[in-house]
């Protein structure tokens, strides 16, 4: 009985032993290989303290190949650098991704670059977002200002045609009082005919009834 408890009890511990190493082994890969390469590749490319040879790749190696002293929990990153016939290496933590060289100093802190580039990319779609409005909004304030001129200008054409119709206007009432004017002086002037014969006809008789008197007299 004691020895099946003791077996049972063993089984438990390795189980759990197994599990937990399982665990740590899971949690401490945060980091990709293939994410180290290229942590390891950006930085060598991009920093003058090396010299990277043409064409080199950038490969996680077996930890035999590694520096013996090299930092733990890391991957062992190999390039070919010039002049060196051996290859280097670099050593990207599995946890934050931090770059170490061989001594365990600390060559380049791992930054949230792709959350960086996730923000930076939406800032940007907001930038373009906010001038593809700002673009609406110029194209809607052209329309209205090409709106409020086609307006103004049937506005003008309008005062225009309102103008000819007055000049028109004006032009029919001259021309009324010119109308009116006709008959008036024709009446002025038969009136003035008449009283020219009637004039005449009474110094005619006036002469005739002289002329008589000067005869009887004789």
């Amino acid at each position: 009985m004691k020895k099946a408890s003791i077996l049972t009890t063993t089984t438990l511990a390795g189980a759990l032993l197994f599990t937990g190493v399982g665990a740590n082994a899971n949690a401490a890969e945060q980091v990709s290989k293939s994410q180290a390469e290229n942590s390891v590749q950006e930085l060598v490319t991009n920093n003058s303290n090396y010299t990277p040879k043409d064409g080199t790749k950038y490969t996680v190696m077996d930890e035999k190949y590694a520096d013996p002293h090299h930092p733990e929990n890391t991957y062992s990153v190999a390039f070919g650098e010039e002049p060196n016939q051996a290859p280097s290496f670099l050593y990207v933590n599995k946890d934050n991704g931090n770059i170490y060289d061989a001594n365990g100093n600390l060559v380049q802190k791992a930054s949230s670059g792709s959350e960086d580039n996730k923000q930076q990319t939406t800032d940007n779609n907001a930038t373009a977002q906010n001038n593809e409005q700002q673009a609406t909004d110029n194209n809607v304030t052209v329309q209205n200002n090409e709106q409020q001129a086609t307006d103004n200008n049937v506005t003008a054409q309008n005062n225009e045609q309102q103008a000819t119709d007055n000049n028109v206007t004006a032009q029919n009432n001259e021309q009324q009082a010119t109308e009116k004017s006709l008959p008036e002086t024709g009446e002025t002037q038969t009136n003035s005919s008449l009283v020219t014969i009637f004039a005449s006809v009474l110094l005619a008789v006036g002469s005739l009834l002289t002329f008589k008197r000067f005869s009887n007299n004789k």
